[in-house]
C-alpha cells in the first residue's frame, strides 16, 4: 500500500522525489533532518516591498516540502499583505462580536448575565458547542462563521501563491478544501496551554505514508512568547513515533502574515495567552479529495438558527481544466451546474478559447483565480470573471429551483 501511495498520482511531482528520496516503504532511509527549533523549519522566502507578500522560489518550495516530510511542520513570513491581513483580522473581530453577542444573551436568558461580561463555559449552553463555535481547551474559541463570505473566500487565501504550490506538491494536484475558521486565544493571565495533541491519526496503524492532511494557520495577530504561538514537537507525525518522550518542542513566533503549515498528525498545542489581548489565527485545512474527517465532529445546532456545517469542497486546479468526478457525498461539489467558454487573450495560446466547468457548490472567485492561474491570464481578469460566473451560477439554482417547486406543486 505504502510504496504505491508514494510512486503514484497520489502526491505532486515535488512531494513525490522528496517521498522517495527520505522514506523506503513507509522506513525512513537513515536518520531524518528533524528540525529541533524553530530556526531548522524556517523557509527562506523572496520579501518583495514593504507591505507586500513574499513568493516562493521552486528552491524554497522543496526545502518546504522535505521540512513537512521529515519535521511535520514548516513556516516562513509575509505569506500574506498586509492589507490582507488587516481585512482579515477586522472581518475575523466583527464575526466574532457577532457570535459571542448572540452566546452572551443565550446565557443571560438561561442563568443571567455574567457579571465580569464574559463569556463563561458556553458547551454548557449546548453538549459539542455550535455550528458556528466551540470552546477548546486552554480558552480557545474555534469559530467557523461568516468564512463563506469575503475576505476569506479571496484567492489571495484559498489559492495563495506562496503556500498553494506546497500544499499540492505534497496532496497532489487535486486538493479539497476540509474546512477553515478562526482560532480565537483569549486573553487570560491565569489560563495554561492545551494538551499535546495531533489533529488526525494514522491512516494505516504502523504504516507511515505521506501526508493525506495539512493544517495552514496564518497569524492576524503577532504571534509572541506572551500571547502562546503553536508550539510543536517535529517528527512526531511518523507512525510509530508519536511520542514526545526525548524530541524538543518549541513555539513558532512570527509577525502577522506569516505561515504554518503543519501535518495533521504531529503532535502540537497552542500556548497560553497571558497578555493582555486576544491572539487570533485564520486556518485553512487541506486535504485529498477522499478524505474526511470522523474525528473532529462539529455541532449541527446553529446559534442563529440558519447556518450548517461547511461543506468539504475540492478546489479546481491550477494546472488542469480536467474536473474530478468521482467525489464523496458530503464533498459539496457533486455536479457540474454549467459550462461556459472563455477567449484566452494573453499568452501562447491568445485568441482561442477554453472551457470552464462549474459545479455545485463552487465559489466564483476560486473557481476564476483557478482558470486564470492554469491559462495564464492577469489578475484584473479575476474580478468580472468571477461575477460572470456568480450571475450564471444564480440564473441556474433559480431555474433548478423553480423546476424543482413545478414537479411538487399538486396536479
Amino acid at each position: 500500500i505504502n510504496a504505491e501511495y508514494g510512486k503514484r498520482e497520489t502526491m505532486g511531482d515535488a512531494g513525490r522525489r522528496c517521498w522517495l528520496k527520505r522514506f523506503a516503504d513507509g522506513t525512513p532511509r537513515g536518520e531524518l533532518p528533524t528540525a529541533a527549533n524553530q530556526e531548522e523549519c524556517r523557509v527562506v522566502v523572496e520579501r518583495h516591498a514593504d507591505g507586500e507578500a513574499a513568493t516562493l522560489s521552486p528552491g524554497a518550495a522543496d526545502q518546504a516540502i522535505d521540512t513537512l516530510i521529515c519535521s511535520g511542520v514548516c513556516h516562513w513570513q509575509s505569506a500574506i499583505s498586509d492589507a490582507l491581513v488587516q481585512e482579515c483580522y477586522e472581518a475575523a473581530l466583527r464575526n466574532f462580536q457577532d457570535v459571542t453577542q448572540r452566546l452572551l444573551l443565550m446565557q443571560a436568558m438561561r442563568t443571567g448575565a455574567p457579571k465580569d461580561g464574559k463569556l463563561g463555559d458556553t458547551n454548557s449552553l449546548n453538549p459539542g458547542g455550535f455550528t458556528e463555535i466551540v470552546e477548546r481547551d486552554g480558552g480557545r474559541y474555534d469559530m467557523r462563521y461568516g468564512m463563506n463570505k469575503a475576505p476569506f473566500t479571496s484567492p489571495e487565501l484559498v489559492y495563495n501563491p506562496s503556500w498553494f504550490p506546497v500544499v499540492t506538491g505534497i496532496l497532489g494536484e487535486s486538493v479539497c478544501l476540509l474546512y477553515s475558521g478562526i482560532m480565537v486565544a483569549a486573553a487570560d493571565p491565569g489560563t495554561t496551554p492545551q494538551k499535546w495533541h495531533g489533529d488526525g491519526g494514522q491512516l494505516f496503524g504502523d504504516l507511515h505514508v505521506p501526508p493525506h492532511c495539512l493544517n495552514v494557520f496564518v497569524p492576524l495577530t503577532d504571534l509572541t512568547n506572551a500571547n502562546g504561538p503553536t508550539e510543536f514537537v517535529p517528527g512526531t507525525q511518523i507512525a510509530g513515533r508519536s511520542s514526545r518522550a526525548s524530541k524538543p518542542e518549541f513555539g513558532v513566533h512570527g509577525p502577522a502574515g506569516s505561515v504554518v503549515i503543519f501535518d495533521y498528525r504531529v503532535q502540537h498545542r497552542g500556548g497560553a495567552n497571558v497578555s493582555d489581548a486576544d491572539r487570533l489565527v485564520l486556518y485553512l485545512c487541506y486535504c485529498k479529495p477522499w478524505f474526511r474527517d470522523h474525528v473532529n465532529h462539529r455541532s449541527r445546532v446553529s446559534l442563529f438558527g440558519d447556518q450548517q456545517p461547511q461543506p468539504a469542497r475540492v478546489l479546481h486546479s491550477t494546472q488542469t481544466d480536467q474536473v474530478l468526478c468521482e467525489l464523496p457525498a458530503d464533498s459539496g461539489e457533486q455536479w457540474v451546474l454549467f459550462e461556459m467558454d472563455v477567449e484566452i487573450s494573453a499568452g501562447e495560446n491568445s485568441g482561442t478559447t477554453a472551457s470552464l466547468k462549474v459545479c455545485q457548490g463552487d465559489h466564483p472567485e476560486e473557481v476564476a483565480a483557478a482558470f486564470c492561474t492554469r491559462h495564464g491570464l492577469g489578475e484584473h481578469v479575476v474580478e468580472p470573471l468571477s461575477a460572470q460566473i456568480d450571475e450564471q451560477m444564480k440564473l441556474v439554482l433559480a431555474a433548478s429551483a423553480a423546476n424543482k417547486r413545478q414537479r411538487l406543486s399538486p396536479e
